[in-house]
């Protein structure tokens, strides 16, 4: 079983349906039945919400980068939601994330670092955007986590689990334009 089919089953159960409708689907049920991540994926089939799904994305990125000069290339991916720049100066800040995620960001290659979460704000496609940086910031401050204190796996499930239900509230409020209570 494939993971679309698998994802539509999980839909129809939380749904309580046999069988597919036409009946629009807001995201909001999806997050509730599937998740984060799987709510994000879903986002493609929806590319008429692409400045929202960049806005989450830069939103996202924001929640961890510090430095100017990734703030400066968070600033170029906002405006590209916005519509205030062109595709080639879109380019041109993904090919200097590119860049920096090379020069600052060597190493280990396994974990997420500034410069990745950079990269995938900048991506071509907001659902895009929005899924992968979402899901680096989520892992971001679990691995700072590790590495900062002994390895300790009840904090790093912690900081996992508190910056995923940071996310969902507020993918709830680009999706409905309320913060839940």
């Amino acid at each position: 079983m494939g993971q679309n089919t698998h994802l539509m089953i999980l839909l129809l159960e939380g749904l309580h349906k046999k069988k597919l409708d036409s009946e629009p689907l807001p995201f909001v049920n999806i997050l509730e039945i599937l998740g984060l991540d799987d709510t994000l994926f879903c986002c493609r089939a929806e590319p008429r919400y692409e400045r929202e799904w960049r806005l989450f994305a830069v939103w996202s990125a924001q929640r961890v980068l510090q430095d100017k000069e990734y703030l400066e290339l968070l600033d170029v991916a906002e405006w590209n939601a916005c519509g205030q720049i062109s595709r080639k100066a879109l380019r041109q800040a993904y090919q200097t994330a590119l860049r920096l995620r090379d020069e600052k960001d060597q190493g280990e290659s396994l974990l997420i670092f500034p410069a990745d979460i950079a990269v995938r704000a900048l991506l071509d496609y907001g659902a895009e955007a929005a899924f992968w940086t979402s899901r680096a910031v989520i892992e971001y401050p679990t691995i700072q986590a590790t590495l900062a204190i002994s390895r300790s796996e009840p904090l790093n499930g912690f900081v996992y689990e508190a910056e995923r239900l940071i996310q969902e509230r507020q993918f709830r409020r680009v999706v409905t334009g309320v913060y839940p209570p």
